[in-house]
C-alpha cells in the first residue's frame, strides 16, 4: 500500500473513531473533518464513475472522451459543477491512465488533485 492509500485509510479510521464518539461531545473540529472525509468519499465515487463512464464511451460508437460530456451526462447541462477544475483534473488523469492501458488507482489521483487544489 502507498502513502496516498495508507493516508485515506488512516482518514478512515479516524472517521469511524469520531462516529463512535458520542454525538455531543463531538468538537468543531471533529464535524469539519467528518464534512472533509464525506467529501472526499463523494470525489472517490465520482472517480470511480468516471471510470465506468470512460470504459463505456471507449466501446460506443461516438465515444466523446471529454470531461464535458461526461458532466452533461451526469446532469450538469447549463452550467459547471462545483469545483470544476478539480474535477476536470481527476477526469483527465483517470482518462489518460485508461486510453495508455495503465491501472487507475481512484485514491491516488483524488489525492493528488486534492493536494493540489484544496491545500
Amino acid at each position: 500500500m502507498n502513502d496516498l492509500n495508507k493516508n485515506w485509510e488512516n482518514e478512515l479510521a479516524l472517521k469511524n473513531e469520531i462516529l463512535n464518539k458520542n454525538a455531543f461531545d463531538l468538537t468543531i473540529s471533529d464535524k469539519s473533518f467528518l464534512n472533509f472525509v464525506k467529501l472526499k468519499e463523494s470525489f472517490h465515487i465520482q472517480a470511480l464513475d468516471m471510470v465506468e463512464w470512460l470504459n463505456k464511451e471507449i466501446t460506443s460508437k461516438h465515444g466523446i472522451l471529454e470531461s464535458y460530456a461526461y458532466f452533461m451526462d451526469n446532469g450538469f447541462l447549463d452550467s459547471k459543477p462545483d469545483r470544476y477544475e478539480y474535477r476536470n483534473a481527476v477526469f483527465n488523469d483517470i482518462k489518460k491512465a485508461i486510453q495508455n492501458d495503465e491501472p487507475v488507482n481512484i485514491y491516488d489521483i483524488v489525492e493528488k488533485w486534492d493536494m493540489w487544489y484544496h491545500s
